[in-house]
């Protein structure tokens, strides 16, 4: 997922940086915001419990620090790049995804 996504990011900036502008400015709209972040929310929760169920994520952390972790960890990937551009955004998402995948792993 991060692969694809840093494909897309990277091939147009832009639109990605006014994406996420408008998505928090949205923030000030209490009823939008949530609704907005309900969704994100669920999708990586379902996700997530699909993963506890397969025994590829760990269960012994809720899920909503598990979900908090993966989408704190994309969006700051994402907004270094953003501001910055100096390094691929792909190699750093893949690093990150490499990182975070071991990260919540059962323990062996």
């Amino acid at each position: 997922m991060m692969r694809r996504s840093a494909f897309f990011i990277e091939t147009a900036p832009e639109i990605t940086r006014l994406t996420l502008v408008e998505g928090m400015g949205v923030i000030g709209d209490i009823d939008t915001s949530q609704a907005r972040f309900k969704r994100m929310h669920g999708a990586m929760g379902q996700l997530i419990k699909s993963g506890i169920i397969r025994g590829d994520v760990r269960n012994d952390y809720p899920i909503e620090l598990l979900i908090q972790i993966l989408f704190g960890s994309y969006l700051y990937a994402l907004l270094t790049w953003l501001s910055a551009q100096q390094h691929s955004l792909a190699e750093n998402l893949e690093e990150t995804a490499i990182f975070l995948a071991e990260s919540i792993a059962p323990k062996a």
